[in-house]
């Protein structure tokens, strides 16, 4: 009979029993390999036990070479393996790595890792599905929707460090169930009060998020060149819109903002240079606790945006291009439902304002805006050639 080499696993802390290659949630798992120098009679000999199955197997490959050789394992002089990094150090290396996201995909990496909790003192191959469970269900203070994404950011990490299989994209792990509400998008005068209420440095970031239906990301990206006072609208490019799907589109140039341009600026220069997500998001909240609301965030004034344009009577091919949504049917079937007290001229305007961004020529009654530009060649802006009806 011929040598052999082996590995087994084993839970620390049990009975001393073996166990098949499942590994407990409770215990520490250890690999450990054992040999013989002759066949199923002669003695079982130790060859080492090791936290991690890639360890274990570089050794067994060793003493596999060494009775091939026809040699007896001299184990004494080996050095120990050292020590696998944790998974925060193998995500901040991750991190380091992609220079190829943008500023907003890198602060929900960031934000993700941050998360990690525990995990981040696991090594990578020491992760089990159990223990990503274990975190998720550690996570009840954040909504499933954003959750999903840092666990979508731990397969990446847990990916990129080269842990097959991975734990996190196992069956077995899931996330609790998105509850599905009606979209109630604030009222006329609930923006009333809000605008009345809020910091007056956020209060035309404000009245811009409910006159446009941007995201905010999209709102802080909007620099001078961006606008076209000429035509009544602004333009949103492609690399700042969410996940860069739907492309560079038009938005209507809402009537706050035009007024405020009143001489020459520098086209790459932001709107909202001294502005944070955050700090938007803050001021809000605490407009609406002084005007007696309901909490309300930016992202529900682009809910409310979208709800007027279907009252409006827009086609659904339309809202989709303002608003920048990949495919029309999400504008239809979240919105179509959501009803608004709205007064009707306010939908007109809004109506009129949204179809001079795909007619040709600028309307003549409004006249050209005061701003830093005195025509459509002055922003770089190509005429759009789009004749939808009125």
């Amino acid at each position: 009979m011929s040598p052999s080499v082996f590995i087994v696993t084993r839970r620390k802390g049990g009975d001393g029993a073996w166990v098949s290659a499942k590994r407990g949630a409770s215990a520490e798992v250890r690999y450990v390999v054992r040999y013989r120098l002759g066949g199923r009679g002669s003695r079982v000999r130790h060859g080492g036990s090791f936290r991690t199955r890639r360890q274990a197997e570089e050794r067994a490959r060793f003493i596999a070479g060494e009775l091939a050789a026809r040699r007896i394992p001299d184990l004494g002089e080996l050095v120990p393996p050292p020590a696998p990094p944790p998974l925060g150090e193998v995500a901040r290396a991750y991190l380091a790595s992609r220079i190829d996201a943008s500023e907003n995909t890198a602060k929900v990496y960031a934000q993700a890792v941050d998360r990690f909790g525990s995990l981040a003192e696991r090594a990578p191959q020491e992760i089990t599905p159990a223990h990503v469970q274990a975190w998720i269900g550690e996570q009840s203070d954040i909504q499933p929707a954003t959750l999903g994404k840092y666990l979508s950011v731990l397969r990446l990490v847990l990916d990129w460090g080269d842990v097959v299989p991975n734990p996190a994209r196992s069956p077995k792990v899931r996330l609790p169930r998105q509850a599905e509400g009606e979209i109630e998008p604030p009222s006329f005068e609930e923006v009333r009060a809000i605008e009345g209420a809020i910091a007056p440095a956020c209060r035309l970031a404000v009245q811009t998020l409910d006159g446009a239906g941007l995201r905010v990301g999209e709102l802080l990206s909007l620099t001078y060149g961006d606008l076209d006072p000429p035509r009544g609208r602004m333009r949103v490019a492609r690399g700042r819109t969410k996940g860069g799907t739907a492309g560079r589109r038009w938005v209507p140039l809402p009537d706050c903002l035009g007024a405020t341009l009143t001489g020459p600026r520098d086209a790459a220069a932001p709107l909202f240079p001294d502005l944070t997500a955050q700090t938007i998001r803050q001021a809000m909240r605490r407009a609406c606790a002084a005007a007696g609301l309901r909490h309300l965030t930016p992202h529900d004034l682009r809910h409310r945006f979208i709800s007027r344009l279907v009252m409006a009577g827009l086609p659904i091919t339309v809202i989709q291009r303002v608003v920048g949504h990949g495919r029309a049917s999400v504008t239809l079937d979240v919105y179509s439902h959501v009803l608004l007290d709205e007064p009707a001229g306010s939908l007109e305007a809004l109506r009129r304002g949204v179809l001079v961004v795909f007619q040709e020529e600028p309307p003549q009654e409004k006249g050209p805006l005061s701003g830093p530009f005195s025509s459509v060649e002055d922003t770089g802006i190509e005429p759009v050639t789009s004749t939808l009806p009125a």
